[in-house]
């Protein structure tokens, strides 16, 4: 086993799903959103920022976010619905370490993302018939996984069928170590069928490289030494302060979510006006926030920032960011908040 974990993301969305589930197991572990940071945590998730970059570029990220994590098992984290640079970061992840074989699973049942026939689907439809082929920065362009790797990993892909997986650790590992390609594909439409690949994962010594969504990622204990597991403090309940919730994800279920908590627990949420942005408007924008959200933590009510309900402007994209976190800074350095929600990775990075 393992004493320590390093998990490469692209993104921080999907570097606190990961890096989450396991604090919240009692492993010591550490979100990281600069390669030159050295953790000491049993479990360090670095953050390459590297979904929307162009390809070289998320290639150079990764290849010195190996470097950084040198000494812990690695496991590389792409999107469960394949946006970003999928194929050219598991290279340079290949390039650095020895692995026998790569093992690819990128599905994540339980937020209705599966792969069946090497296809990658969400709620049973093909992800590149989904939203997430309109991605405004990182579409997904392909949803047949081998198809989607072979150009960039420059390997040929093998896949391993749900009837393998079905039949559980044993036969999967079996199968992967007979099969002659180097990258490998498997199925899963189950959470207990990614155990049973991480189980089979473990059979091999530390010969093969994980890679996958957070989904696979949760099944990563049965590769830790718990000898080297932490206790998390926890933050203590009952304060009375109010909260600030900021969502920039344009994904539809954050915009459900958004519309549901105004439904049900009447919260405020206040919209960023995008095309002030785009006129040159920052500054006064981002003080009517302000402005707007401490009325509402002044009677302690808490209170949302958003860009979701925002038209959307590609000439003004690359300001939400900046702007929603010079916001939420200025109301952190004047407020003492309950709590603090951020949804979007962009929004998060920015607001760090």
């Amino acid at each position: 086993m393992a004493s320590t974990l390093g998990i490469i993301a692209d993104d921080l969305t999907g570097a606190m799903d990961s890096g989450g589930y396991f604090a919240v197991l009692g492993w010591g572990t550490v979100v990281v959103i600069n390669s030159s940071y050295r953790s000491l945590a049993a479990v360090t998730v670095l953050n390459t920022s590297s979904r929307a970059d162009a390809a070289d570029i998320a290639y150079q990220k990764v290849h010195r976010a190996v470097k950084a994590l040198s000494g812990r098992t690695i496991y590389k984290k792409v999107d469960s619905t394949l946006r970003g640079n999928v194929g050219i970061e598991l290279r340079a992840v290949m390039e650095e370490l020895a692995c026998d074989k790569i093992v690819v699973a990128p599905a994540f049942p339980a937020a209705g993302r599966a792969t069946l026939n090497g296809t990658m689907l969400v709620n049973g439809a093909r992800v590149t018939d989904t939203q997430f082929a309109r991605d405004p920065s990182a579409p997904a362009r392909e949803a047949y996984i081998p198809r989607l790797l072979e150009p960039s990993t420059r390997c040929q892909v093998g896949l391993v069928s749900l009837e393998v997986v079905n039949a559980g650790a044993e036969a999967i590992y079996r199968a992967i170590d007979r099969m002659p390609q180097k990258v490998v594909v498997c199925d899963a439409v189950l959470q207990s069928h990614l155990a049973a690949i991480a189980r089979a994962a473990a059979l091999s010594g530390g010969r093969w490289l994980l890679c996958g969504s957070a989904g696979l990622a949760r099944e990563l204990t049965v590769l830790l030494d718990n000898e080297f597991r932490g206790s998390v403090r926890r933050p203590t309940s009952g304060n009375c302060w109010p909260a600030l919730a900021v969502v920039g994800s344009l994904n539809r279920v954050a915009a459900e979510q958004l519309l549901r908590a105004k439904d049900e627990v009447r919260l405020p949420a206040l919209n960023l006006d995008i095309e002030c942005l785009g006129r040159g408007d920052i500054v006064s924008e981002v003080e009517r926030l302000v402005r707007e959200a401490t009325g509402f933590l002044a009677r302690g009510k808490t209170v949302a920032i958003t860009s979701t309900f925002s038209q959307y402007d590609p000439t003004a994209r690359r300001l939400v960011a900046p702007a929603m976190a010079e916001a939420v800074s200025a109301i952190l350095a004047s407020h003492r908040l309950g709590g603090l929600f951020l949804s979007g990775g962009d929004i998060a990075e920015a607001v760090c």
